[in-house]
């Protein structure tokens, strides 16, 4: 009987304590969708927090990898660092989940233009999106006289 009682207590104890060391591993689910932690990334960025806003956007991606508006801002980020290949990867990213977005073509036209890279590639995709562009037609033709220069130079 003894042996018995014992045998529970330490099977109780135990139970206890698998159940206390389950607890820290609990999932919360995230409050915020990816629309609004982007959202909240710009206004960290607006107010030059930059890493804030940075967590804020991978958050986003985390929840949508193929969110546009966190792509696109943190390929900004990484162009304001001059951080090319980073920036260009996000763009690309952006680029490919939303193909015919004038913003992404020309900032990632921006990355090339910044490297010399690419210039002919960059050139014929701001072409092609210039008719649609919209209210970014200023920016795009903007991207295209810097390449017109930076061709000239070379």
């Amino acid at each position: 009987m003894m042996k018995a009682r014992a045998l529970l207590c330490t099977a109780a104890v135990w139970g206890l304590s698998a159940c206390a060391s389950l607890s820290r591993y609990t999932m919360t689910r995230d409050p915020l969708s990816p629309a609004e932690h982007a959202a909240l990334g710009d206004t960290y960025l607006a107010q030059g927090e930059r890493s804030a806003a940075i967590q804020q956007y991978e958050a986003a991606i985390s929840q949508d990898k193929h969110h546009v508006q966190a792509l696109v801002a943190l390929g900004n980020v990484a162009y304001e660092a001059h951080d090319w290949k980073k920036a260009r990867t996000y763009f690309r990213r952006a680029l490919k989940a939303a193909p015919e977005n004038a913003a992404v073509i020309n900032n990632l036209a921006m990355v090339d233009v910044a490297e010399g890279k690419h210039l002919d590639q960059a050139r014929r995709s701001l072409e092609k999106a210039l008719p649609n562009a919209g209210p970014l037609t200023p920016y795009l033709s903007d991207t295209l006289a810097q390449i017109a220069l930076r061709e000239e130079r070379n």
